[in-house]
């Protein structure tokens, strides 16, 4: 189990930019393809198909995320909000 971070993070803590990119260039050109899921559209998720996806494969390649509040964290940072439109 890793320590917890004293500092919040930065977007110098963290990798992956272009990975995520383009994943979800990918996403956006194939999503719309794909029907949504009922679980999807009942309306009580915050969080849409593509912001979800890029936020899981985000914490994959960033080690330093080491838990979900440390996802909400790098929500928090201007750079990933802006790719994934949050």
């Amino acid at each position: 189990m890793s320590k917890p971070r004293s500092q919040p993070l930065t977007e110098k803590d963290l990798g992956s930019w272009k990975l995520l990119e383009r994943f979800i260039r990918v996403l956006d050109q194939y999503g719309e393809s794909i029907a949504p899921n009922p679980r999807e559209t009942h309306g009580l998720r915050e969080l849409d198909r593509r912001t979800y996806f890029g936020l899981f494969l985000f914490g994959l390649f960033n080690p330093v995320v080491a838990s979900m509040r440390g996802l909400c964290g790098a929500m928090k940072i201007k750079r990933v909000a802006e790719m994934l439109d949050r």
